[in-house]
């Protein structure tokens, strides 16, 4: 049966099932990941936090929001024009670190608050909890969409390329 939810409390993370699931507390279970469907979230999930770092560095915006599925990634900002003049510039970037094959370190700052971060060669350390992929080549070619969701307000979705989506 599928999980609908899952949410961390005190560094124990508890799963929601469907209503009905007949299980008991103290049942055993076994679960599977569906490995194919982590690991696009992952690529995703790590292509979003290498073109927030990029924009951050170029454009100081403040981030409003963000959302990683299965299909597509997404970054919201404060920002008064068309972002889309900085695409060009930032998938030169981003293709020079997906192309040098970086390792991507994860690791705790924090055990007892398990806090995690990430970093790759050429970044400081980010703090970040989410899953990762061992090297920036697997992460893959991208591309990004400009999406103005409301007044002074942009969007980038970030997809994995065609040729990449396996």
């Amino acid at each position: 049966m599928p999980v609908v939810n899952s949410e961390i409390v005190d560094n124990l993370i508890y799963y929601t099932l469907p209503d009905g699931h007949g299980l008991l507390p103290g049942d055993e279970v076994h679960m599977e990941i569906d490995w194919q469907r982590r690991y696009r979230l992952m690529r995703l999930h790590f292509a979003a936090e290498l073109i927030l770092e990029l924009i951050m560095r170029e454009l100081h915006m403040e981030k409003i929001g963000a959302h990683i599925a299965e299909t597509k990634a997404r970054i919201d900002f404060i920002y008064h024009e068309n972002i889309s003049f900085i695409f060009e510039k930032l998938l030169t970037q981003y293709n020079q670190i997906i192309k040098a094959d970086k390792p991507i370190k994860t690791d705790f700052s924090d055990v007892n608050s398990q806090r995690r971060y990430w970093e790759i060669e050429g970044f400081s350390k980010v703090p970040c909890g989410g899953t990762h992929v061992k090297s920036t080549a697997e992460v893959g070619f991208i591309t990004l969409k400009r999406i103005n969701i409301g007044s002074a307000k942009e969007r980038i979705e970030i997809r994995l390329a065609s040729s990449d989506c396996h």
